[in-house]
């Protein structure tokens, strides 16, 4: 079990990328966020599972976080 949060400050809707990136080309956990949303996506050897929220990414200071 764990828990993942990220404080950011979003400067305007069209601002997007990784927040957290850990292991390689083949495994590992990216934190990101594309097109208004925020993304979990776990590599596993290839296989990618992604968890999307539902809801925008609001502009302004947020924590985001992934359980």
């Amino acid at each position: 079990s764990w828990t993942l949060t990220v404080e950011v400050e979003r400067p305007d809707a069209a601002t997007e990328g990784v927040l957290v990136a850990i292991g390689g080309s083949t495994a590992g956990i990216s934190f990101y966020v594309q097109g208004g949303h925020l993304i979990f996506d776990y590599n596993m050897f290839g296989n990618h599972y992604r968890a999307v929220s539902r809801s925008d990414v609001p502009v302004g200071r947020s924590t985001l976080g992934a359980f």
